[in-house]
């Protein structure tokens, strides 16, 4: 069914309001429209009805996504979801109209795909033809010329569908099936995401610079200070740095952040290229980022032995700890020392230090402050998920030879600790100051399903206070309770599922995950956009260096869609990253085709069970693949079969691998034993 534009945007209003009526009065001031021009309108009347001055949407009719999984498509609507009987004529994720009686979509209002990966082939009559990944009930035909190869693999934009048929235009070849990172490309560019910065952006970057004579009149010069950066080993652009100063009995801890947002000026080519991307993109092997080298690497990078433009967060506190004072100031610092975190915990847990016994003697003053501002945190209810990030070493070829779990260890807390407190000092003070700005917030859970969450853990034998779970000292007590357990993964992972994402907006309210009222993201402007839009926002209002008015109209009119836009490329790299991950675990598997792995059951369905492994890598059993029948008691948590044998939730097992699905990037495991 053709649908003329305003239909469509009617219907998405009806999707955004989740309502099935809407007041007729207030669509047609919202659409410029009347009863009888809508009436007029080719398909109105299948869709919709007037009654009681509202319209109403036809109780057939249903909007929502189309979520595909392995055997069965859903219709996943705002208030329920709908299980398929066939398969949907749709790509995942497109947001359609269905008619429910007979399970027709009826439109198609936002399709989730603008291009296509292509596998060419030809046929035995030498005409080429098209594999679509992931995409089987659709036919590919281009409408241009293309340099096409047995094998490529081709980048496509979808120009028309119509029924199953695509019509595209070739973009470019982004490699060929038998290239070794072949797999990690099409899932980059299958998501839409910018792999290089053009010619006119990478000019731009190389002729950022400053003047550093003209900034010291303009800046306050902190490069007296004794200031360092810590990062992992492999760290390439340095946006934090630190310093210490005991003055009268008193401590001023200085966080300084590259001022990347003065550097990177508004509207310009480098602005237009970040805030598209938003965020870097960190892959297993590689990192995509938000601006070119020239900048994330270079003048912008807080590098060792150079002068370099900051925005400073000093914070003054009494020998007790307490905070009492702090200032924000734009500022030059000089890194002393590029450190890592490598070295900082041989320091804290061995005392073993290579550099300046000056350093050294500021570390372990640093040490102490961090570790109470962690221990103020967890008493005011931060709540510490389990998260798993694993690390994937190579040789020298590029081949996985071994996975880890990465370690948050007391040198990555430190730095955490002072990032946070930065990033709440400047959101409480533009805030206070009632000026745009940006925030970082974490809403409530959904109760219901943290419920549902609750009462599978209450089976794993915790006695669960259920009176309060709007406050976040609750979840916090819950999670401390596994802490020390077997089960503290699992439990991580039943409240992480109740979790909303966290996100930017352009008004406060609660990050929940951190029990803070006012937050911002602040601290990392060379890898995220909303991070360096806030420096230019300290700098035009807060400094008031451009037409206050002018920019404050700007900022309170622009940020709620530049943030909505960060979040929802955030969430875009997270979900290609996850991606990639799987992709590198996979490899790593095939290569080690004769180990059998320790693992943990983590998770339970009727069909099987999702095993994490000791190395982070995580995949599932199907029942069907163990030797013998097994039955599911959901009530408590386990499998059983006729001889006894019993696997139950947060049990530890011996597997095998037993295969993959590539497309999917779905690991099997099969268990041999217990263990």
């Amino acid at each position: 069914m053709k649908l003329n534009n305003l239909l469509i945007d009617l219907l998405l209003k009806f999707y955004e309001e989740n309502e099935t009526s809407l007041n007729e009065d207030v669509v047609f001031e919202a659409f410029n429209t009347s009863k009888e021009a809508l009436r007029k309108t080719s398909h109105f009347n299948m869709l919709f009805y007037f009654h009681n001055e509202m319209i109403k949407l036809r109780s057939n009719l249903k909007i929502g996504y189309i979520q595909k999984r392995k055997t069965v498509d859903f219709l996943i609507s705002k208030d329920i979801d709908t299980r398929l009987v066939y398969k949907a004529l749709a790509f995942d994720g497109d947001l359609v109209l269905m008619d429910l009686a007979n399970e027709k979509i009826l439109a198609y209002l936002k399709r989730s795909k603008t291009h296509l990966i292509a596998t060419v082939e030809f046929s035995k009559k030498n005409k080429p033809y098209f594999i679509l990944d992931n995409e089987p009930l659709y036919h590919l035909e281009l409408t241009s010329d293309a340099p096409l190869i047995k094998g490529a693999i081709i980048f496509v934009l979808i120009d028309e569908i119509v029924e199953n048929k695509i019509y595209g235009t070739y973009l470019k070849t982004i490699g060929h099936e038998d290239d070794p990172d072949i797999e990690t490309l099409k899932i980059i560019y299958s998501k839409g995401w910018p792999i290089e910065f053009s010619e006119e952006v990478l000019a731009e970057a190389d002729r950022v610079s400053f003047d550093l004579e003209y900034e010291k009149e303009k800046r306050v010069d902190l490069s007296h200070l004794l200031t360092f950066t810590i990062d992992g080993d492999d760290a390439k652009d340095f946006d934090d740095a630190i310093s210490l100063e005991v003055v009268d009995d008193k401590y001023k801890l200085g966080i300084h952040i590259a001022d990347i947002g003065y550097l990177v000026k508004k509207d310009s080519l480098l602005d237009i290229e970040a805030q598209e991307r938003a965020t870097s993109l960190y892959l297993v092997d590689r990192v995509i980022p938000m601006l070119p080298h020239a900048i994330s690497n270079g003048v912008g990078s807080l590098n060792e032995g150079e002068h370099k433009l900051t925005l400073s967060v000093i914070i003054t506190f009494d020998k007790k700890y307490k905070m009492i004072d702090y200032e924000i100031l734009k500022s030059i610092i000089v890194s002393d020392k590029r450190l890592t975190y490598n070295e900082v915990n041989k320091l804290f847990y061995e005392g073993k230090f290579k550099h300046q016994e000056e350093i050294k003697t500021a570390l372990l003053k640093l040490y102490d402050l961090s570790k109470h501002l962690i221990k103020e945190r967890e008493l005011t209810g931060t709540i510490d998920f389990e998260s798993t990030e694993l690390v994937f070493i190579t040789d020298r070829n590029r081949k996985i030879i071994n996975v880890e779990k990465r370690e948050s260890k007391d040198a990555e807390r430190l730095i955490e600790s002072f990032m946070i407190l930065a990033n709440e000092t400047v959101a409480k003070h533009l805030n206070d100051l009632n000026y745009p700005s940006v925030y970082r917030i974490h809403e409530k859970p959904d109760l219901d399903r943290l419920m549902d969450s609750v009462n599978v853990i209450s089976k794993l034998g915790f006695k669960v206070d259920t009176k309060d779970f709007s406050n976040p000292k609750t979840i916090a007590k819950l999670m401390a309770l596994a802490d020390k357990t077997r089960y503290k993964k699992i439990v991580s992972m039943l409240v992480l599922k109740a979790m909303k994402r966290a996100k930017y907006t352009a008004y406060k309210d609660i990050h929940y995950g951190l029990n803070s009222m006012c937050y911002t993201h602040f601290t990392a402007p060379i890898i995220r956009y909303p991070d360096l839009i806030l420096h230019r926002i300290i700098h035009d209002l807060l400094f008031q260096e451009g037409n206050f008015e002018k920019m404050f109209k700007y900022y309170d009119t622009n940020l709620p869609e530049i943030l909505k836009h960060s979040s929802n490329q955030e969430r875009l790299a997270i979900d290609i990253s996850r991606d990639v991950e799987k992709l590198a675990a996979i490899e790593y598997l095939n290569n080690n085709l004769d180990k059998t792995y320790k693992g943990q059951i983590v998770a339970i369905l009727p069909s099987g069970m999702f095993i994490e492994l000791t190395n982070g890598i995580e995949g599932f059993c199907a029942l069907r693949t163990l030797p013998s029948y097994f039955y599911y008691l959901e009530d408590s948590l386990n499998y059983i079969n006729d001889y006894g044998v019993e696997y139950k939730l947060g049990d530890f097992v011996l597997v095998e691998y037993i295969g993959y699905n590539i497309d999917r990037l779905e690991i099997d495991f099969t268990i041999l034993k217990k263990v």
